[in-house]
């Protein structure tokens, strides 16, 4: 179909087993650096990678040939 276009964008976060906070502020930007590359490698978009010492929020715009799951 001409002229068709998809915006999904989708919120995921990871959390540390028992939400201890075990993510060290030192590798926090390497760690945020990492789950972006990962996302962009899939052909996805990279939003936004940000977090806290015990969680990890990834903003990114799926591309519409892949799924969710």
């Amino acid at each position: 179909m001409a002229n068709t276009y998809h915006q999904i964008y989708i919120q995921t976060v990871f959390a540390v087993k028992y939400r201890d906070a075990t993510i060290c502020e030192s590798w926090q930007p390497d760690l945020f650096s990492v789950c972006g590359n990962l996302i962009n490698e899939t052909g996805c978009k990279t939003l936004l990678v940000n977090g806290v010492t015990d969680h990890v929020h990834c903003f990114f715009g799926l591309k519409p040939t892949l799924s969710i799951a």
